[in-house]
């Protein structure tokens, strides 16, 4: 090859090489920018390590190069050779960050989409709850549960409006106490029954409630007991119907 096509090889190479630095620098600078705004998401992390690598491969390789051309021009292709090897492992050396990188992005992207998935099905549950919580509070029977000790854990607005409670005193408070003095021993036996096993789930008890200001109503239980692991009881869940007036047609 003659000199000038040589020279102009050379010429090309120094070019390239000095563009890949600038390429290089440029690119970390705006992923560093980008990173600075977006440090939360991975996958921003992930490409400014692979920037910072890159520009270290640039430095070697491009740096190398036209160091290369630098030294053979001025006749001192000896110092190159002591030079080049370490040149060739830091571009090892920038590989193997590279790809350690690569690996670790992976895991915590990995790691990442599980927590995406376990947000997702968190907002998911809050949401179908309160549909649930909605649908408990616009219904027109009495949905309620009680505790293993026949105490209210729960009532929804329309157990209170039709027995004319507020919430704190119906909170906490036995069965018994909107339950019609007649038909108290009724209520506790069908209790007694889910406390001892007898009963899971029971459907049409008629019963008569009592309001606070001593009105009866007519109504239709159905309840259903959930138990833990080892069958303990948990809670009683219930609804009640008022048919006081299906009765009073009677």
């Amino acid at each position: 090859m003659t000199l000038a096509p040589m020279s102009l090889v050379w010429l090309v190479d120094i070019i390239g090489s000095s563009l890949m630095i600038v390429l290089s620098l440029y690119a970390v600078k705006l992923m560093r920018d980008i990173y600075t705004k977006k440090r939360d998401i991975p996958l921003y992390t992930y490409l400014y390590a692979q920037t910072i690598a890159l520009v270290i491969f640039a430095f070697s390789r491009a740096g190398g190069h036209i160091v290369k051309r630098i030294l053979i021009t001025a006749d001192q292709p000896d110092i190159w050779y002591i030079l080049s090897p370490i040149s060739g492992s830091i571009n090892s050396i920038t590989f193997v960050i590279f790809g350690l990188t690569a690996l670790f992005y992976s895991n915590v992207n990995a790691i990442s989409e599980r927590i995406d998935v376990l947000e997702k099905t968190k907002r998911d549950l809050k949401d179908s709850e309160e549909k649930y919580r909605t649908l408990i509070e616009d219904i027109s029977d009495i949905i309620y549960s009680l505790n293993d000790r026949g105490e209210f854990i729960s009532i929804n607005t329309t157990g209170l409006n039709l027995l004319g409670y507020p919430k704190e005193e119906i909170i906490g408070s036995h069965f018994s106490k909107v339950v019609f003095k007649e038909d108290f021993d009724k209520a506790v036996k069908l209790f007694k029954e889910f406390l001892e096993h007898k009963k899971e789930i029971h459907s049409g008890l008629e019963l008569r409630l009592q309001t606070k200001k001593g009105n009866v109503i007519y109504a239709e239980l159905n309840a259903r007991a959930r138990r833990d692991e080892d069958g303990r009881l948990l809670r009683i869940e219930g609804c009640v119907r008022n048919i006081t007036e299906r009765k009073e047609a009677d």
